[in-house]
C-alpha cells in the first residue's frame, strides 16, 4: 500500500480511536477494582457476622445443654427419692399388718405406732426435699426461658444487621450493572 494523505489519516484516526479506548479501559478496570474491594468487604463482613452468629448459637445451645443436665440430675434424684418414698410405704403395710396382727398387745401397738411415726417423719423429710426439688427445676426452666429471650434477641439483631447488609450488596451491584460493554 502506497502512504496517500487519505490513508496516513485514516491511519491516525484509528490510531486516536485505540488510544481512547485504551483510556476508557483503565477507567472501566478502576471502577471494577473498587468494586472488587467494596464486595470483598462486604463478603467478609457477612462472614464475620456468620461467624459469630455461629458462637452466639453454640454459646446458648451449651447453656442450655448444661442446663438440662442439671435438670435430668435433679430428676434423677427426684426419682431416687420417690423409690426411698415407695420403700417407706411399702414398710408402712408392713407395720400396720404386724399392729393388726397385735391388736391384743398394747405394747405391740405402741411400738408399731412409733415405727408408723418415724416413717411418716421420714417421707415428710422426703416430700420437703421433693419441694425443694420442685423449686430448683422452676428456678432452672425460668433461667433456660431468659436465655431463650436473649438468644431470640440477639437473632433479631443478627437478622437486621443481614438485611442492611443485603441493601447494600444491591446498592454496591447496581453500578456493576450500568459498565459500558466494551
Amino acid at each position: 500500500m502506497s502512504n496517500s494523505p487519505e490513508q496516513v489519516r485514516m491511519a491516525r484516526s484509528m490510531y486516536a480511536q485505540m488510544c481512547h479506548f485504551k483510556e476508557e479501559t483503565k477507567e472501566q478496570r478502576k471502577r471494577s477494582e473498587q468494586t472488587t474491594r467494596k464486595t470483598a468487604v462486604l463478603v467478609q463482613s457477612i462472614g464475620t457476622l456468620l461467624l459469630l452468629f455461629v458462637v452466639v448459637i453454640g454459646f446458648y445451645i451449651s447453656t442450655l445443654s448444661t442446663e438440662f443436665i442439671t435438670i435430668v440430675n435433679n430428676m434423677e434424684r427426684m426419682n431416687t427419692k420417690l423409690v426411698s418414698m415407695l420403700s417407706n410405704v411399702s414398710r408402712m403395710k408392713t407395720d400396720v399388718s404386724h399392729m393388726n396382727d397385735s391388736v391384743r398387745h398394747m405394747q405391740d401397738v405402741v411400738t408399731s405406732m412409733r415405727y408408723i411415726n418415724h416413717h411418716v417423719s421420714g417421707m415428710r423429710g422426703e416430700m420437703k426435699l421433693i419441694t425443694e426439688d420442685i423449686t430448683v427445676l422452676d428456678q432452672l426452666g425460668e433461667e433456660a426461658m431468659h436465655s431463650i429471650k436473649a438468644m431470640n434477641q440477639r437473632m433479631t439483631h443478627i437478622n437486621q444487621n443481614t438485611g442492611s447488609m443485603g441493601v447494600r450488596m444491591r446498592q454496591i451491584s447496581k453500578p456493576v450493572k450500568n459498565f459500558p460493554k466494551p
